[in-house]
């Protein structure tokens, strides 16, 4: 909801539905601890909170947020919109948002979790996890942490398998969660100006990267005419503007070539981590997700191990599941022909 006062000035007013619940109000709190850090701390422009509560006991009875308007057009808008979103103008964006995005890696911490302050010293610091969105639309209330800090990613991958291993019975999940295993150990771990420019980035409550590597959340339409010979123009706009709703994986592939090149640029000691991101966000989603999972699954086999019909990876997966090549033989398998471009996160 927009707010404009008779001075000019517009503030964003956030007040969630009912049910509420402390779960929830932690999660909250967790967010604006985030925002306010990612605020003072960098020149990434994300909206200021100007007044919250995140209990219902207040005078408006529910809770609330009020925060700055960021101005400009969403980039959403303009994406798919061939005259604004040319080749100059997506060099553009692409520098605006490597610049600002390689100043979160100036910020390390010794741990992997969610940021909390300590409200006496007003110190940030790195905490235990705490439900998740999608745990609490399935009815967890619960205030209570989930899962400790880690050290490492590795560990932090390691942890959540364990996880759902405990809670597995089906032979199929646990098989699935182990090869999510041997790929997580594979992985050799220890808003827009008129001219292009990144002008304020919002939603960073609960956000989630979700590239084509999720192909269930992944909704590209190939367009084509030449069912049957069949198609009108109309279908022909109609099955267009359906492939619209996301980019070709080609295309994809080409913009994070872009997007990596200038983030390298800019921050070369980063550069790597950025180009396989992407791999290891798709591995956490099927750890997290298990209606992800197979699909996701398909798709890192057909990375690592070669096509996506072939048969000698259909053997490779039926020796893993027969149990008669082991995990650590998978891991040097994979790495062996990923080659140079074996993925690495420290």
């Amino acid at each position: 909801m927009s707010l404009e006062f008779s001075d000019g000035v517009r503030w964003v007013a956030r007040i969630p539905i009912p049910p509420w619940s402390e779960a929830l109000q932690k999660r909250r709190s967790l967010d604006h601890i985030s925002l306010d850090f990612i605020g003072n701390n960098t020149t990434i422009p994300v909206p200021r909170i100007i007044e919250c509560q995140t209990t219902e006991n207040n005078a408006v009875g529910r809770p609330y947020t009020f925060m700055t308007f960021l101005p400009e057009t969403q980039l959403a808008k303009l994406w798919f919109d061939p005259a604004w979103f040319t080749d100059e103008r997506r060099n553009i964006v692409f520098e605006s948002l490597a610049r600002l995005m390689s100043q979160l890696s100036s910020h390390e911490f010794p741990l992997i979790g969610q940021l909390d302050i300590d409200h006496i010293t007003g110190t940030t610091f790195v905490g235990p996890y705490y439900p998740s969105l999608g745990a609490i639309s399935e009815g967890e209330t619960s205030p209570d942490p989930v899962g400790d800090p880690s050290p490492s990613t590795y560990i932090f991958l390691q942890r959540k398998i364990s996880d759902q291993l405990k809670e597995a019975s089906d032979t199929g999940v646990i098989s699935d969660l182990q090869l999510l295993r041997t790929f997580a150990s594979m992985l050799g771990i220890r808003r827009l100006d008129e001219e292009g420019n990144v002008t304020g980035i919002v939603d960073w409550d609960g956000v989630r990267v979700v590239p084509d590597w999720d192909p269930l959340l992944y909704g590209y339409c190939e367009a084509s005419a030449s069912d049957n010979g069949n198609n009108d123009e109309d279908d022909v706009e109609d099955l267009s503007r359906e492939a619209q709703e996301e980019d070709s994986p080609e295309t994809l592939s080409w913009f994070r070539e872009d997007y990596l090149a200038v983030f390298s640029r800019l921050n070369p000691a980063h550069g790597r981590l950025t180009q396989h991101f992407h791999i290891l966000e798709a591995v956490i989603i099927a750890i997290t997700a298990s209606y992800t999972r197979s699909p996701i699954l398909d798709k890192l086999m057909e990375y690592v191990y070669g096509g996506n019909d072939d048969v000698n990876v259909k053997l490779l997966w039926f020796d893993m599941l027969a149990r008669r090549l082991s995990t650590s033989a998978w891991t040097r398998l994979g790495r062996k022909n990923l080659g140079e471009e074996e993925i690495t996160f420290e």
